[in-house]
């Protein structure tokens, strides 16, 4: 059987039956005197046994009819006579020479689409329909999540890693200052009450929901750790300075200038913080002496709403300001860490223990049964959250908005606010739930 077949001008390909002993790569060789004498190199290297047929000016005739002969075996290989005038014996059969990987798309070289005939990951096909194939640069063509277009414009893609594709202030971040791009997406997150803010992948904040007192405008400032009250937002610097912006009617947004701080909180006008030395100190409404910090070493502290309090040297707990409803009437023992929110007081306990008190009305100090370890605690208004070592998150208390309905998803922190609750989920996105009367629950 004779296979002919025509390529590009000055260029001759003839198809011939392959015979024994030939190999499995194309050989190659400089044109000889006449074409018989390059089909005898083929022949040398076990691809041909003789040629017979037509020859035009030195050369095989490659038209339909031209009758060229060779011994019939049932593989088919190639001849090639480039502008270059290299001859090129190639044993494969058609399939396999036009289709050199074997991904169903042909070489660019025989007139196909295939980017990279060498390597069958990649081609044209677009199987996950994402818009972009792997010759395309698509990192995973099983997965439409994952492409190599920058969608926000932050400089990643989702192939490079980008965890918030539609989120320029969330992107691969290094979280040690070693060079390598070790983390993604928000450093830390904070709930007020009507407002929300996080540290976003370069450390500055971004804040959304109710500005009207400028609490959802901060500086363009590398932060640390943020808290959010009523209307102001405080951070924290890497030096201890204390950076806030929002409503200073009751000088809760004019820090003491004497710190370093390692530790911040805010109530509803008030801001409280724990500085290197364990010293304690209060800013902005003392209405009901919630700005009245006590004297003494302090290694932990929790501020809500018109109350704040504090872990003593003892790891006992020490709370003041408006105590109605127990709230600052802490229980004896030791504390590992405290939250409070408008009438309720939550903390950890030494042994690791969830315990609360205040006022329960909306269930806010009733813990439910069955938290795992639980590695952190916030608490909102009228609810309360809490993060186990597992990732899984759950809230308890007033849910009028939906604020204890989190996702069933690995949690990295959560921030529980006026009557929403936002968190930073596994992957370093933020996700909220809960009201949405001011686009507290809506980030950017």
């Amino acid at each position: 059987m004779v296979r002919l077949r025509s390529s590009a001008p000055g260029t001759c390909l003839v198809w011939w039956s392959l015979t024994a002993g030939c190999g499995t790569s194309p050989e190659k060789s400089t044109c000889g005197a006449s074409a018989e004498a390059a089909l005898d190199t083929c022949a040398a290297a076990g691809c041909v046994a003789a040629f017979s047929g037509a020859v035009a000016n030195g050369l095989p005739d490659c038209t339909a009819d031209s009758g060229l002969v060779v011994a019939a075996r049932g593989d088919v290989c190639g001849f090639t006579q480039p502008d270059d005038c290299t001859v090129v014996c190639d044993c494969r059969d058609e399939a396999a020479r036009l289709d050199q990987d074997g991904d169903g798309e042909e070489t660019a070289a025989a007139g196909g689409t295939d980017c990279d005939d060498t390597d069958p990951a990649l081609n044209t096909a677009d199987a996950d329909a994402d818009g972009y194939s792997t010759c395309d640069g698509d990192c995973d063509d099983t997965n439409p999540t994952l492409g190599p277009q920058d969608v926000d414009g932050d400089g990643f893609s989702t192939c490079d890693g980008d965890c918030a594709a539609d989120r320029a202030w969330l992107h691969p971040y290094d979280s040690v200052g070693d060079g390598v791009l070790d983390s993604c997406g928000a450093r830390a997150i904070a709930a007020g009450t009507h407002h929300t803010c996080a540290l976003g992948s370069n450390g500055t904040a971004t804040c959304w929901g109710l500005d009207d007192g400028g609490q959802s405008t901060p500086p363009d400032t590398v932060l640390v750790s943020i808290v959010a009250g009523h209307d102001h937002t405080c951070g924290r610097t890497a030096d201890g300075d204390v950076v806030c912006w929002g409503d200073d009617t009751h000088g809760q947004i004019s820090p003491p200038s004497d710190g370093p701080f390692v530790e911040l909180g805010a109530g509803q006008w008030t801001t409280c913080g724990r500085r290197d030395t364990g010293e304690l100190a209060c800013w902005g409404d003392d209405g009901y002496f919630q700005a009245t910090a006590p004297t003494g070493f302090f290694n932990g502290l929790g501020t809500g709403r018109f109350h704040s309090c504090a872990i003593d040297a003892g790891e006992r707990a020490f709370c003041w300001g408006l105590g109605a409803d127990d709230r600052t009437d802490a229980p004896a023992g030791t504390w590992q860490a405290l939250v409070a929110g408008d009438r309720h007081t939550c903390g950890l306990s030494g042994d690791g223990a969830v315990v609360c008190w205040g006022d329960g009305r909306f269930g806010e100090a009733r813990v439910p049964t069955g938290l795992g370890e639980v590695v952190q605690l916030s608490a909102g208004l009228h609810h309360t959250c809490a993060v186990d070592a597992s990732g899984a998150a759950t809230c308890w208390g007033d849910d009028t908005d939906g604020q204890l309905a989190a996702p069933a998803v690995v949690t990295r922190a959560v921030a529980a606010g006026g009557a929403h609750t936002c968190a930073i989920v596994e992957s370093g996105d933020v996700v909220c739930w809960g009201s949405n009367a001011s686009g507290e629950r809506t980030p950017p």
